[in-house]
């Protein structure tokens, strides 16, 4: 375990401590705001944001072909620059398709509670491009070693959306007001990295684009699939909630989310980024043991997860009604629903790194299928047997709590097959 902690102490560069610092704080902005707009905007506002939120999250992974993966890897400006471009180009047919297939959706009277908000379907697409704009321009940013734009894009998208979601929540609007906010937040975080970026892009051709998306075409080929089911697995259990219960228990659901989302992604992306850069070194050094740092690290993991799992249970129903006011009682209980997700999550998810470090790709594509498959099997089970919307929390929540032990098991083994004598991936 000691050399866990030696690692987290070194490492690092400047460069990472920013990063994990503008995370930090854009996480605590989001979350000061968080009573203020809980008593100023309903839990169906708040359904609708989680519901439009949680469409965008499917389609943005692929959005840009997952060519943001790629944009590290490119000697040339000129052929980073025709892949920014490239997956920009895509987001924009891909977040187009997305409103279109939404509308063909609501026209046959599908999800007939998402389409009761005007506009929903645009809101979705520009959420979706937004989103595939922020990642591709951060993912540039890094190649450049440019850390100070990319920290500081998280803290003006929070502070901007919060400040758009408030003044907007003043002046009388309703869902769209916190939809707006936050489409405005993305808006202030892609700002900055544009700016900082102009200097390095260079011009290309269209014969480039073609060149570079034939190059790098596993990205969009083999892990875009991947990435879309991941993100489907974390988001169909509110667009099932939305869809079979009320878009109000969405916003209960969505606002539980919001709360256990700031210890989960600042645990999981702070040890996360150390881990993967430890094993990362150990399997290029070939070095041996990535299996024992693989359990010194999940000890820790497991330890912080247990604590914070003890601190929601046991101040959660007392502190959470104060901080978010009247009419959210039902977020209480299904953010205790949730704890058993959020603790083998805050375990699995930064242990996982392993799986992309060994490049088993095989590996990471049946998890995520499994994934889904577990969360379908799930929602069919609350729907068999009539269940509540909390207790359809706990039923979802245990189910890929399971997932997240299958994948870190998996993890583990994956860990112990590896030798220094034979550092290359060994099939899945």
């Amino acid at each position: 375990m000691s050399a866990f902690w030696d690692r987290l102490r070194s490492r690092g560069s400047k460069g990472a401590i920013t990063l994990i610092f503008g995370t930090a704080f854009g996480q605590l902005i989001t979350l000061a705001i968080t009573p203020i707009l809980a008593r100023m905007y309903s839990d169906t506002d708040f359904g609708y944001l989680s519901l439009v939120l949680s469409s965008a999250s499917i389609a943005a992974p692929a959005a840009a072909l997952r060519l943001e993966s790629a944009l590290m890897l490119p000697r040339s400006s000129r052929d980073a620059t025709a892949l920014l471009s490239a997956g920009l180009c895509s987001a924009v047919v891909i977040s187009a398709f997305s409103a279109g297939l939404l509308t063909l959706l609501f026209s046959f009277g599908l999800l007939e509670n998402m389409s009761r908000l005007p506009w929903i379907a645009l809101w979705v697409a520009a959420i979706v491009f937004l989103t595939a704009a922020f990642t591709l321009l951060s993912q540039f940013a890094l190649r450049g070693h440019r850390y100070g734009p990319v920290a500081r894009r998280s803290i003006y998208q929070s502070g901007l959306a919060a400040g758009a979601q408030l003044g907007l929540g003043l002046a009388g609007a309703s869902a769209t007001g916190l939809i707006g906010g936050y489409a405005i937040g993305r808006v202030a975080g892609i700002a900055p990295l544009t700016l900082a970026l102009r200097s390095e892009l260079e011009r290309f051709g269209r014969g480039d684009m073609r060149r570079v998306v034939r190059e790098y075409w596993r990205f969009p080929v083999l892990f875009a699939p991947s990435a879309v089911l991941n993100s489907a697995g974390l988001v169909l259990p509110i667009l099932f909630v939305g869809t079979w219960f009320t878009v109000a228990d969405a916003g209960q659901w969505g606002m539980a989310d919001r709360l256990l989302a700031a210890p989960l992604v600042l645990v999981a992306t702070s040890i996360g980024q150390v881990a993967e850069a430890h094993m990362s070194e150990t399997y290029r050094e070939s070095r041996p043991g990535l299996a024992r740092y693989y359990l010194s690290v999940s000890g820790v993991l497991a330890g912080m997860s247990a604590a914070m799992v003890a601190i929601i249970v046991f101040l959660g129903p007392w502190i959470v009604p104060i901080f978010l006011g009247d009419g959210w009682d039902k977020a209480v209980h299904i953010m205790i629903a949730l704890l058993p997700m959020l603790a083998t999550r805050l375990i699995a998810s930064p242990m996982s790194k392993v799986l992309i470090v060994l490049q088993h790709g095989a590996w990471n594509l049946v998890l995520d299928v499994m994934r889904v498959v577990m969360v379908v099997t799930a929602v069919i089970v609350a729907i068999s047997l009539d269940l509540d919307v909390v207790e359809a929390a706990w039923c979802t929540s245990i189910t890929l709590s399971a997932v997240y032990v299958v994948t870190w098991i998996v993890g583990l083994q994956l860990a112990r097959r590896y030798t220094p004598a034979s550092p290359q991936p060994i099939p899945a």
